[in-house]
């Protein structure tokens, strides 16, 4: 045999000429052909597997970049809290950092006084403090915390409030709060007035020079004066005042001498009044001398005392009450429309619950009329009747229920009578 009629395959030599040699060298050069497409088809699986590995690390990286983004915008935002704390904390002032002691001893008054002047935000740490004359908030100041002002000046026979803020033309006044804060007295046996809070600006004016003043959540109490007292001009000077704004909200007043809440030509926003003063020689609450566009919401006023009657409304339009509760065990109306000075005109009360007194609503005089809508009125223990009317005005009754009253009770009177939906004479 010729040497050309053999071959070696990986060493071994096989005869070419043998016919089943030759047919197992063909399988084996399949077979390593086959063994080659596959490594072909595994080296493109890799290689797609390489790109999806690529387009994940892309990914990744895009994610990492837009977490890097993210920290950096949080770092910003924190800075930029960290910044408006330490600007607050520049603007409020402790009063205690200010000198004052809160021991109930120490006169604080020139302290506290001299952080007003300062503006912005004023914080009361617990403790009492004793003052001897009244303090000037400034506009853009806000009193707040949790303690106790105690005026306590009994030498003295010139009125004196805890907080006086009382505007005119050379002395604006605007944007000021009190609120968390308790105030009481020492009351002096001279009987010189001593009051807890006064808002309003000087009578005359005609322009709004006090404005946007807020008292809330504040309790005050053994004032022989008022409680709070908000005020902007005269009794039968029309509506030419310059009307403040004032805000009322969360406030008690409890044992205070006359008239605890009194209002005089002022625009008021009052949510959530409680009136206590049993031995008061007036009104527990009167709106008067022109007020207008007023809203009363949610009074409650326990009345022992004196004065026209639980609460007094006297020259005012445009007003709103909500929610009221009037407890009387004197020979008083729970509310009396007073019309001493003028008119009450455009009134509307909702949701009026009475105990006791000789009337649960009068109205009118003999000089001013008065315009009444009521809605939802039940009164119980009244002496008299649950209506008292007098004058020319309207007096619209919508849902009372009422124990004291028939209809022959408004047959006779002067005006506008309309008693619908509600059961009279029980």
């Amino acid at each position: 045999m010729a040497v050309f009629d053999k071959i070696k395959i990986n060493g071994v030599p096989y005869n070419v000429k043998d016919t089943a040699t030759a047919q197992a060298v063909a399988q084996q050069g399949q077979a390593i052909a086959q063994q080659g497409q596959q490594i072909t088809q595994q080296g493109q699986a890799i290689a797609q597997q390489g790109q999806q590995i690529t387009q994940q690390g892309q990914q990744i990286t895009q994610q990492g970049q837009a977490i890097a983004q993210q920290g950096q915008q949080i770092k910003q935002l924190r800075q930029q809290f960290d910044n408006n704390i330490a600007a607050q904390k520049v603007n409020i002032t402790d009063v205690k950092t200010a000198g004052a002691k809160g021991d109930g001893v120490t006169d604080d008054t020139a302290s506290i006084q001299a952080a007003l002047n300062n503006g912005g935000c004023v914080y009361f740490p617990k403790g009492t403090y004793r003052i001897t004359d009244s303090l000037y908030p400034k506009s853009n100041t806000k009193m707040f915390g949790c303690g106790t002002i105690t005026l306590d000046n009994q030498e003295s026979a010139s009125s004196l409030y805890a907080v006086r803020i009382m505007a005119n033309t050379s002395n604006m006044l605007e944007n000021i709060t009190i609120d968390g804060l308790t105030f009481t007295c020492v009351n002096p046996g001279n009987g010189a007035s001593r009051n807890g809070i006064t808002i309003g600006q000087d009578q005359g004016i005609s322009s709004r020079v006090c404005n946007n003043i807020t008292v809330s959540n504040c309790r005050i109490t053994g004032f022989n004066g008022r409680g709070l007292d908000t005020f902007a001009g005269p009794a039968g000077n029309g509506y030419s005042h310059g009307y403040p704004n004032i805000y009322v909200k969360h406030v008690y007043i409890g044992q205070c001498g006359t008239t605890p809440f009194c209002n005089s030509g002022v625009t008021l926003f009052v949510d959530d009044v409680y009136l206590e003063n049993p031995g008061c020689e007036n009104e527990q609450m009167t709106v008067d001398n022109g007020c207008q566009n007023s809203q009363f919401s949610n009074i409650y006023a326990i009345h022992s005392g004196g004065g026209a009657g639980a609460i007094s409304i006297d020259e005012g339009r445009l007003l709103v009450f909500n929610n009221i509760t009037v407890f009387t065990d004197v020979a008083r109306p729970a509310i009396r429309l007073n019309c001493a000075s003028g008119n009450v005109d455009n009134t509307i009360i909702n949701n009026l619950m009475v105990s006791g007194g000789t009337y649960g609503v009068s109205l009118g005089s003999a000089t001013h009329d008065a315009q009444l809508i009521l809605s939802n009125y039940r009164a119980v223990n009244l002496t008299v009747k649950d209506f008292q009317v007098q004058g020319n005005g309207v007096f619209i009754v919508n849902g009372a229920y009422c124990e004291m009253t028939t209809q022959g009770d408004f047959d006779a009177l002067p005006g506008t009578h309309v008693i619908a939906g509600s059961v009279l004479g029980m």
